[in-house]
């Protein structure tokens, strides 16, 4: 239950942050895109970085800090009422992080680095 993102350098582990997948639990491969919420597993790499992203499903939605890793799947910065459903699922399909581990995490985190969902 107690979801996390574990970042590695050089092979070996570094930092590890609580997150937030999606909500419905459902993990589907990269092919399937339904419309309701669900992460996809596999290797990725980071595709964009945008420090000031704002959702493509709701324009209130603000997803700072975002890298996306695969069409509209990002890992980013959730908002402050929302930390509280960190290291459980509670997304769109996202990854989300609090904000200090989403900075630090963006700062570190070149476009190309590889993503493994699992």
């Amino acid at each position: 239950e107690r979801q996390r993102l574990y970042v590695q350098e050089g092979g070996r582990l570094t930092m590890v942050f609580l997150c937030s997948g999606a909500s419905t639990r459902r993990r589907l491969p990269p092919t399937q895109h339904p419309d309701d919420p669900h992460d996809h597993y596999g290797t990725f790499r980071v595709l964009a970085k945008d420090p000031d992203h704002v959702s493509n499903l709701n324009p209130e939605w603000n997803m700072p800090y975002a890298m996306r890793y695969l069409a509209g799947h990002w890992i980013h910065v959730t908002s402050r009422n929302q930390y509280h459903r960190l290291g459980r699922p509670g997304s769109h399909g996202c990854v989300r992080l609090h904000r200090v581990d989403g900075i630090r995490l963006y700062e570190r985190t070149p476009i190309g680095t590889r993503v493994v969902i699992y």
